[in-house]
């Protein structure tokens, strides 16, 4: 199960209910962006709940001076945020991504290129970067097979026993985001 664009708090009660559903492999999607806003206590919190935290190359990109005009809205987010949030709940909670691909910005590769080097530069350790580079998400992917993958940002409203309804079939997936986001 992937959170979506869900607050941190509304990610932690979907990792509750996702575990709750039987769950074992939760992913905070994008956890340090803006939409999301996880704090290092909630990551602490998920990580302890057995899910992992998503850090993305793109955030170096985001903020008032972004390269893409449409990025500028957005907080950047900074890496020596991101290493501190790593060192502080631990490598093998996350997994490294780039959320890149859009016209104008640099390729996926060369963006976890950007990215692992300016984490490297904050400290952060080939062993951590290789956990979270290759290792958890090994994991995560090669038991997420069929699994669940949503990427949109729920109704604000639901809680924890909303997403098991909708995880045991008892409500439908439509009930836990506005007429829009499903448009």
């Amino acid at each position: 199960v992937h959170t979506g664009h869900s607050s941190g708090e509304q990610a932690l009660a979907l990792i509750e209910a996702a575990r709750e559903a039987g769950c074992d492999r939760i992913v905070v999607t994008h956890a340090q962006f803006d939409v999301v806003g996880m704090t290092v206590p909630q990551m602490k919190k998920a990580a302890a709940m057995g899910a992992k935290m998503e850090l993305c190359a793109l955030g170096m990109l985001t903020g008032p001076d972004a390269p893409l005009e449409f990025l500028r809205h957005s907080a950047r987010v900074e890496v020596t945020e991101t290493a501190a949030a790593i060192k502080a709940v631990g490598a093998r909670h996350f997994v490294l991504g780039t959320d890149l691909g859009q016209s104008g910005n640099p390729t996926p590769p060369d963006g976890l290129h950007m990215f692992v080097a300016a984490l490297a530069a904050q400290g952060v350790t080939r062993d951590e970067i290789e956990a979270m580079g290759a290792e958890v998400p090994g994991v995560v992917v090669d038991v997420m097979r069929g699994g669940y993958v949503c990427s949109a940002t729920s109704k604000g409203k639901s809680t924890a026993q909303d997403v098991l309804d909708v995880a045991q079939g008892r409500k439908p997936l439509d009930k836990l985001f506005s007429r829009n986001q499903r448009a």
